[in-house]
């Protein structure tokens, strides 16, 4: 499926660990190997979905990519460079190419901003268009994922969680990014509202040309909706496959 496509995002033995314990004098005593040499290549266009049990490695992996967290060793390539060793400047305008969605719609969502400023946040930070034009980008964004554009001042907590989700990946997709992170992003929300979702992410990724890492421990959710899976066991992927071939088999 994919090998004729671009590679828009490359893993090159990515790690990450974590200092859980030190000796007196601030050696490392006990290391967690949350990632542990991770090669990846993910094509543009394509949702690839990591699975794997709690604790693999899976949200580390998604948040090294975007550099939330940095990489102990390894390297994260988008379109051929390197953005491991970009500093703060150039990490935050790649930050426009890049996003997440993130598991719990309600942390992550300020509850003392509306609608429209959590929106517009984004927008605000980066300067683009003017005040009008930034209102009538949020319309439009709110329009795509089915919001109606009265609940533009109002506050989170007056949403439901579907709702409240929906929010959260308006403001992942304002400004308009290639790639997204989606960490988990139906886990927190009813059976019922899930299959909604996922379809707003699906019908989005049509309409935005986007490229998705899915995160997810509910195999079918990431059969539903991957192009290739990978799987992780203790901080490496120890399968890539495309999904009617892992799931046959």
């Amino acid at each position: 499926m994919a090998v004729n496509k671009e590679v828009l995002v490359q893993l090159k033995d990515v790690k990450k660990e974590f200092v859980t314990s030190r000796t007196w004098n601030g050696k490392p005593l006990k290391v967690v190997h949350a990632v542990d040499r991770v090669n990846l290549s993910i094509y543009k266009g394509e949702t690839i979905g990591v699975v794997g049990e709690s604790g693999c490695g899976k949200s580390t992996l998604g948040r090294c990519i975007l550099r939330l967290l940095n990489p102990t060793a390894g390297e994260v390539l988008y379109k051929g460079e390197a953005i491991t060793h970009y500093n703060k400047e150039q990490m935050r305008q790649m930050r426009r190419k890049m996003q997440l969605i993130f598991q719990d719609p309600y942390a992550s969502l300020n509850p003392r901003m509306t609608v429209l400023e959590l929106i517009r946040a984004p927008l605000d930070a980066f300067g683009i268009g003017s005040s009008e034009e930034r209102v009538q980008k949020v319309k439009e964004i709110m329009e795509l994922v089915g919001m109606p554009e009265n609940m533009m001042n109002r506050y989170p907590h007056e949403f439901s969680g579907g709702q409240r989700q929906r929010i959260v990946i308006a403001r992942a997709l304002v400004l308009d990014p290639e790639f997204v992170v989606c960490d988990e992003p139906v886990s927190a929300l009813d059976v019922s509202v899930r299959a909604q979702v996922l379809n707003l992410i699906q019908e989005l990724k049509k309409t935005k040309d986007l490229t998705y890492l899915f995160i997810s421990h509910d195999l079918s959710v990431v059969k539903y909706v991957s192009d290739r899976i990978a799987v992780m066991y203790l901080g490496r992927v120890v399968e890539v496959a495309e999904k009617e071939e892992l799931y046959r088999n």
